[in-house]
């Protein structure tokens, strides 16, 4: 018996592992789901924001002024064992926004 293999065969295998590898698990350092309603996990709004809440697993506000900003309570997290971020939002009417990083060093 002979076992023939095709560059379709290789090529079929390579896609079937890299569709896996797409959707493989992976350990998360620290997430922000705002699953609990009026639990704001931490997150400060700067007075430049109203109507700041937590419902149905969103956190929501009103832009009230020029360069609102959210900071977050102060947290370590390694990059060499979380080489990304996975950051999801909607601004509606904006045209830009910006995740500044502030470390001992600055920005």
């Amino acid at each position: 018996m002979k076992l023939i293999i095709t560059v379709q065969m290789i090529a079929a295998y390579l896609l079937l592992l890299f569709v896996f590898s797409l959707f493989a698990q992976y350990e998360i350092g620290i997430a922000w789901e705002f699953n609990e309603n009026g639990n704001l996990q931490g997150w400060t709004a700067s007075p430049n924001f109203s109507n700041i809440e937590v419902k149905d697993s969103m956190l929501t506000a009103t832009v009230a002024g020029s360069f609102p900003y959210l900071s977050s309570e102060e947290f370590n997290i390694s990059a060499t064992n979380y080489r990304f971020i996975f950051v999801r939002m909607k601004l509606p009417g904006a045209t830009s926004s910006k995740i500044i990083w502030n470390n001992d060093k600055g920005e």
